[in-house]
C-alpha cells in the first residue's frame, strides 16, 4: 500500500455496523431497510497519489484501477474519504446486471421480492443446503446456482437431476415459472429472458462435468 502525507494514515480501521439478534421493540422510533451493500472502501488522496483500503485494511486499489483516475479528477487534492464502491447500471454505454445472493431465509418474504422487482435485480435461485431458495423471478435474466454436485455422480448431479434443471432453465426461459417451487409473490408478465446456470460449490470437480451436460441436454 502506497504512503501518503495525510493526518490520517492508511491503513486504520473503519466504524462497522454490529449484528443483533432481535429488532429493538420500540414501534415508531425505529424503521428498517435491507442494506444493499457495494464494497466498503476508504480513500486516501496525496495529490497524484490515491489509496483505496478495504474495511479489512486491505488494498483495494489493484482491483478497481480504473477508480483511480476519476478520484483525482473528482476529489480534493488531499484528503480522506470513507464509502463504498459500487457497480453502476450502464458503464460505457453497455447495461449492467445485477443479482443478489442472500443467506438468510428472512430474506424469502414477498416485499423482498418486490422491492427486487422494482429495481430490475435479480435474486438468486439457489439449489443449496445453506442458502433459501427464491424462485421468484425479479429481473430481465435469471441466475441460478445449482450447488447440490456430488462427487459420487460423474456428472455432479444425477442424470435425471440434470434433465429436470434443463427442463426448469428451459421454462424460465420462455418467460415461465416452474411448477416445483411455490413463489412468494405474484408471478410478473410472462416474457422471454435470458438464464444463466451455475454448477458451483457441492462436489466441486463434478462442476464442469455438470455444466457439460447440462449444455448437451439442452442443446438436444
Amino acid at each position: 500500500m502506497d504512503s501518503v502525507d495525510l493526518p490520517v494514515q492508511p491503513p486504520i480501521e473503519p466504524m462497522l455496523a454490529k449484528a443483533q439478534t432481535k429488532v429493538p421493540p420500540d414501534v415508531g422510533v425505529w424503521s428498517y431497510e435491507p442494506k444493499w451493500d457495494g464494497f466498503r472502501a476508504l480513500v486516501f488522496r496525496d495529490r497524484d497519489t490515491v489509496v483505496i483500503q478495504s474495511r479489512n485494511g486491505k488494498e483495494l486499489g489493484r482491483y478497481f484501477p480504473e477508480l483511480e483516475q476519476a478520484l483525482r479528477e473528482e476529489l480534493a487534492p488531499r484528503c480522506v474519504l470513507d464509502g463504498e464502491v459500487v457497480v453502476p447500471r450502464e458503464i460505457g454505454g453497455r447495461p449492467i446486471r445485477h443479482a443478489l445472493e442472500v443467506g438468510n431465509a428472512s430474506f424469502a418474504v414477498a416485499d423482498f421480492v418486490d422491492l427486487a422487482r422494482d429495481k430490475n435485480v435479480a435474486i438468486v435461485f439457489a439449489d443449496s443446503d445453506k442458502y433459501p431458495m427464491i424462485a421468484d423471478v425479479t429481473a430481465d435474466f435469471v441466475y441460478q446456482r445449482l450447488q447440490r454436485t456430488v462427487e459420487s455422480e460423474k456428472t455432479g448431479y444425477s442424470s435425471a437431476a440434470i434433465k429436470t434443471w434443463a427442463a426448469h432453465a428451459e421454462t424460465w426461459a420462455s418467460g415461465g415459472a416452474p411448477k416445483d417451487f411455490p413463489l412468494l409473490a405474484k408471478a410478473p408478465a410472462k416474457r422471454k429472458r435470458d438464464v444463466f446456470a451455475f454448477m458451483i460449490s457441492g462436489a466441486k470437480v463434478r462442476a464442469p462435468a455438470a455444466a457439460m451436460a447440462l449444455i448437451e441436454v439442452l442443446k438436444a
